[in-house]
């Protein structure tokens, strides 16, 4: 298997499973700031450098983190659409 996470789920799963995992986990949410969005840009070089998605625990974290950044950025969307 190879250390990165980019050429794993390519060689594994194909390139459009790749393309959806990024889209997924790593785009810019409407309602984030691009300041709140450099938190995932370290996750985005740890899955670069090294293979997150075999690792379990670090897999879970790296899900935890994205959740939590994308149900930020929703919860932001409905306050601003209530002020609108």
């Amino acid at each position: 298997a190879p250390h990165n996470g980019h050429f794993y789920i390519i060689l594994a799963y194909g390139f459009i499973a790749y393309s959806i995992f990024m889209f997924l986990f790593f785009r810019k949410r409407k309602y984030t700031t691009w300041r709140e969005y450099m938190l995932v840009v370290p996750l985005l070089l740890l899955f670069s450098v090294n293979t997150l998605l075999i690792d379990f625990r670090a897999c879970l974290v790296l899900t935890l983190i994205i959740s939590l950044y994308d149900f930020e950025s929703k919860k932001r969307g409905k306050v601003n659409e209530r002020i609108n």
